[in-house]
């Protein structure tokens, strides 16, 4: 192996390392913030009584917060689609933790969705805005080439 080649391996390498720390922070920031969200919400649900009569609007206030907390890796990475995933699966790895915790302390918690339904459900909707953003990046990739393409045959013609 040459100077050069050893010198590109190790950048490949480091970009590596770069990209796996950016997903892994990103992923257990994300998870934090939606554990947060979800202990928030349960404890006001279920510890202060004078808010009952506003339960609806609570339970929408605290989805709105964990969706916009939810979306934060796909804004993040919308342009690099392949680490939507793991990020996410991070983050519902922490989140789904947590949410396990609590259906122990709340014994009824669990009868509505138990934490691998919440962990599956998460996954897909993280794979399905992956393949959404690699899709969309495909098209304005072609469009991109068959503009350049149509620009460079209109300068050849005399």
């Amino acid at each position: 192996m040459t100077l050069t080649n050893a010198r590109d391996q190790h950048r490949k390498i480091g970009h590596l390392v770069r990209e796996l720390r950016r997903v892994a922070r990103t992923g257990a920031l994300v998870g934090v913030l939606l554990s947060s969200i979800l202990t928030v919400w349960l404890l006001v649900a279920n510890r202060v009584p004078s808010l009952e009569r506003f339960a609806g609007l609570r339970n929408a206030i605290a989805v709105t917060f964990l969706v916009l907390a939810a979306l934060i890796p796909v804004v993040r990475f919308r342009n690099s689609a392949k680490e939507i995933l793991p990020t996410g699966v991070i983050a519902l790895g922490i989140s789904s933790l947590c949410y396990y915790a609590w259906t122990i302390y709340f014994e009824g918690l669990a009868d509505r969705m138990n934490p691998f339904q919440i962990f599956i459900l998460g996954t897909a909707s993280y794979g399905l805005a992956a393949a959404i953003l690699w899709l969309t990046s495909l098209i304005r990739s072609a469009r991109h080439h068959h503009h350049m393409a149509i620009h460079a045959a209109t300068h050849r013609r005399p």
